[in-house]
């Protein structure tokens, strides 16, 4: 039996299915290394801000991401992105309740592989048609790419806010390290802000970002990763975010972002 359903663009989920694996079949590893390229001009026509994720200095192949920062991603976003095929049935339900207007959200419920189809390769329009679209993209790029290749896409691909993609980059701005020398709460702290760059800056909300750290932290305890004794140590450390004249100071543009 063949399934055969519309949506308001009047393909079909096999036809969108179809165009997905043909666009990540042309994809390359690159590929995921260009998309967050922009460049933010003024009503005037002149340059305000570039922008660009392809940074060589600061990408970090997967190797060198520290297992922290794949753990708390993981335990946060996706808890089981290592054994799904791109998708996450329970994500996919709260996404499409979303949608149905039973939950308030008409967002969430992206697997990882799905956020990395999405920055690459869509838009960030929110619709049930968007959505069938990540979800076919994700397959394909689960079935291409290995686990270890997408989490490296993932990490460097990121927006931390202020003009920041990368854990390098976010790390080197918001505490003057290289991230293979964040505390676990450092960590866990920057990988709440993807979620809500707007919200969770550093710069204008630098407390927002500490619920999500500590939920983070709790997720990382209760599913392993980390023991009870560095879970303590962690939620108890008091962080301190250094200024920087690298930081975007500009609200407009880190909304844009």
């Amino acid at each position: 039996m063949n399934i055969y359903v519309k949506h308001k663009t009047g393909s079909s989920i096999l036809e969108d299915y179809r165009k997905a694996e043909k666009i990540v079949e042309k994809s390359t590893k690159g590929t995921f290394r260009t998309n967050a390229s922009s460049r933010f001009l003024d009503i005037n026509g002149n340059e305000i801000k570039g922008t660009t994720a392809d940074d060589s200095s600061k990408y970090l192949r997967y190797e060198q991401i520290p297992k922290n920062v794949v753990n708390a991603f993981v335990s946060i976003e996706d808890p089981s992105y290592w054994k799904n095929k791109g998708y996450s049935i329970s994500g996919m339900a709260r996404a499409l309740l979303g949608y149905a207007h039973i939950l308030n959200t008409k967002s969430g419920g992206s697997s990882i592989t799905q956020q990395v189809a999405k920055n690459t390769f869509l838009t960030q329009e929110v619709s049930l048609d968007r959505k069938v679209n990540e979800i076919c993209l994700a397959i394909w790029m689960n079935r291409k790419y290995s686990k270890q290749d997408i989490m490296e896409f993932y990490v460097n691909q990121c927006f931390f806010s202020n003009g920041s993609y990368g854990i390098e980059n976010a790390s080197q701005l918001y505490f003057g390290v290289s991230a293979d020398k964040l505390s676990l709460s450092q960590t866990a702290y920057l990988c709440a802000i993807p979620n809500r760059p707007s919200y969770y800056n550093p710069y204008r909300e630098p407390t927002n970002a500490i619920g999500r750290r500590d939920r983070i932290l709790l997720n990382m305890y209760r599913q392993g990763y980390i023991s009870k004794a560095r879970y303590q140590v962690a939620i108890a450390e008091n962080l301190t975010i250094q200024s920087s004249s690298l930081a975007v100071d500009n609200y407009q543009i880190t909304y844009a972002q």
